[in-house]
């Protein structure tokens, strides 16, 4: 039987974090493969970082492994697979969530600037943006009692809590508006959050995701052998999934040129008459709205909705009635 701080309960122990680092790189390869396959399939803006992250964390782990540099406990904690591995987590199953009501997962690790209250311009990244920028994204991977401790204010200099990067969003959200209105605003804690900062975020309009518990049930912070046996939990048979809001809260259209010359135009008005225009560009136009009409496309998306348009693309609308408009697309214009 091993004593705790004899030379063989040390060896022990360091066998056991290195077997730990060795299921770590197996862990990063198949993490490296499905952000490659999301990345393929999905076609999201970012990716490519995400893949850089990891593959940085796999050339740590064989440094680490096969160097002579004796591995303790903080370079387990060191690592940054756990939030990686929520990232993927999330928009693997975000992803799935909207294709099948047509919505688009935009981006992964988008910055996006705001003015802070002291006037200085500040940048926050953004985890996952989704549905062209309604929907934004942040992921907390570490353990809940991190996260509460550092709520209460127990931060190493240059750490944010959760309040801090609630405040960002929001500050951010409300200088980045999607369609005219914020975009919607969701935490998701994979190790879930105490029953203060859930309400605390309510409070803020931001949604949370992932289970709640009491501020008295906070134990112990784990060892970083518990933090290591994370890796992997995340892909459970019960995974966490955003109620991503898909319908767009906002009644106001922006139109530019484009779509008010197709308001009006005869092209999406021929209805089955077969008009043959001597232009060619006219014709290809004429062409592929018979293939697929604009017009019917027009009308669903402004539906029960206010239209406005800036000065400048009303005078070069036009600007250009007067000059190729007929009888017909002046009096609808």
């Amino acid at each position: 039987m091993a004593v705790p701080g004899r030379p063989e309960s040390r060896a022990a122990k360091g066998a056991e974090v290195l077997h730990k680092f060795k299921e770590r790189q197996v862990f990063a390869q198949r993490l490296l493969e499905e952000a490659n396959r999301l990345r393929s399939e999905a076609k999201i803006l970012g990716m490519q970082r995400i893949e850089k992250q990891i593959k940085a964390e796999m050339e740590m782990l064989e440094k680490l492994i096969t160097g002579s540099q004796i591995i303790k406990d903080h370079h387990i904690k060191s690592t940054n697979l756990l939030h990686l591995e929520g990232v993927i987590h999330i928009i693997k199953n975000t992803h799935f969530m909207l294709s099948k009501s047509k919505g688009s997962l935009t981006a992964v690790e988008r910055f996006f600037k705001f003015t802070d209250s002291t006037g200085i311009v500040q940048n926050t990244m953004v985890d996952v943006v989704c549905n062209g920028g309604a929907s934004w994204i942040k992921i907390f991977a570490r353990r809940r009692q991190a996260l509460h401790k550092k709520w209460l204010g127990d931060c190493n200099f240059g750490e944010k809590s959760v309040s801090d990067f609630a405040e960002d969003y929001i500050n951010a959200s409300e200088q980045n508006h999607y369609n005219f209105s914020p975009p919607s605003i969701y935490f998701v804690f994979f190790d879930g959050i105490t029953d203060s900062i859930s309400a605390s975020l309510k409070k803020m309009n931001i949604t949370v995701v992932g289970p709640t518990y009491p501020d008295d049930s906070i134990e112990e912070a784990p060892s970083p052998l518990q933090i290591a046996a994370m890796l992997g939990s995340m892909s459970s048979e019960q995974p966490l999934t955003v109620p991503l809001a898909m319908e767009s809260k906002c009644s106001l259209i922006n139109m530019d040129v484009s779509s008010m010359l197709a308001w009006v135009s005869s092209i999406t008005h021929s209805d089955s008459t077969v008009i043959h225009y001597h232009d060619s560009v006219l014709a290809e136009q004429a062409r592929q709205e018979r293939k697929d009409p604009l017009w019917p496309m027009l009308q669903k998306a402004t539906e029960g909705k206010s239209l406005l348009a800036c000065k400048t693309a009303i005078d070069d609308f036009k600007s250009i009635l007067s000059v190729v408009a007929g009888l017909s697309e002046k009096e609808r214009a």
